[in-house]
């Protein structure tokens, strides 16, 4: 299986390092060019099994790689791939709440968001979406694991690329919520000896 991670496109927040969190944003005029950027180059990639964020801006980012695509999908929109709730956060500066979260002492992976998340809240939630979503889809590939993990990334994505039968999986998502799906998966890939193959765009 190869797995295409995609970030969505910029929005106003984005472009003011601004917290937006679970907030509805839509993307801007840049976000838009960079949604379509995006769709060009994944216009050939004939997907098998695509998942969104139910999230506005992420919405309008896989409207126009479905757009563009050679080929229809089907799009699974859940919940599991939204960003971090940064509950009453919102609005506030980028970073400004892990710094103070340092600045007291905090862990920074469990420091919560007043009325929100936590990153290891984020990270509990992209391992439901490997579980249940991901994770069946695995059982039905037929990829020979053993020659992927002896091959090294680059030529495992040409390996893959080549193969009519591997499963190709697209995600839209967003940035705090990839960083923690990444890390469930190489952690999912060692615990299952499952043989991964990702790719970010972002």
């Amino acid at each position: 299986m190869i797995v295409y991670i995609v970030r969505h496109g910029e929005t106003e927040a984005n472009r003011k390092k601004i917290c937006q969190g679970q907030t509805e944003e839509p993307l801007n005029s840049t976000g838009l060019d960079q949604a379509r950027s995006v769709a060009q180059q994944l216009r050939e990639v004939q997907f098998d099994y695509a998942f969104c964020s139910d999230l506005f801006r992420t919405r309008m980012t896989i409207q126009e790689i479905l757009k563009a695509n050679i080929q229809q999908f089907n799009v699974v929109f859940t919940p599991l791939l939204r960003e971090i709730d940064a509950g009453i956060d919102v609005g506030m500066p980028v970073g400004h709440f892990f710094r103070v979260a340092k600045q007291r002492g905090e862990n920074l992976r469990t420091a919560k968001h007043e009325g929100g998340e936590s990153r290891d809240d984020a990270y509990k939630r992209a391992q439901l979406f490997i579980r249940d979503q991901l994770f069946p889809i695995t059982l039905k590939t037929t990829i020979d694991k053993q020659h992927i993990e002896d091959l090294d990334q680059k030529e495992s994505i040409k390996h893959i690329e080549d193969n009519d039968h591997i499963t190709r999986v697209l995600i839209v998502s967003h940035g705090g919520c990839i960083c923690e799906l990444v890390r469930a998966l190489q952690a999912s890939a060692h615990s299952f000896h499952l043989s991964w193959i990702y790719q970010l765009i972002i």
